[in-house]
């Protein structure tokens, strides 16, 4: 299951889908300790997941976030094909 991430791009809410296991394995040791909530993986999987159906509301655009330059260019064909 994937979590989504809300970034705002040109005053449009975004959404990059990410596994929650591949968040983890992105944050090394020193911000993993940085942050209190993922002291407790389960309690984090949790908010992150209850979080989901507000994100998905809030979004104009959801993209799955398999590799960077792909989801690079696909945000930028759909704000291209937005702004002709």
């Amino acid at each position: 299951m994937k979590v989504k991430i809300v970034a705002p791009i040109f005053g449009f809410e975004n959404i990059v889908e990410v596994e929650f296991e591949e968040i983890v394995k992105r944050l090394s040791k020193e911000e993993l300790d940085k942050r209190p909530l993922f002291k407790d993986f389960e309690k984090a999987k949790k908010l992150f997941f209850k979080r989901d159906e507000i994100y998905t509301k809030l979004a104009d655009f959801i993209i799955e976030n398999k590799n960077l330059g792909e989801t690079i260019q696909k945000i930028r064909s759909y704000y291209a094909s937005r702004f002709k």
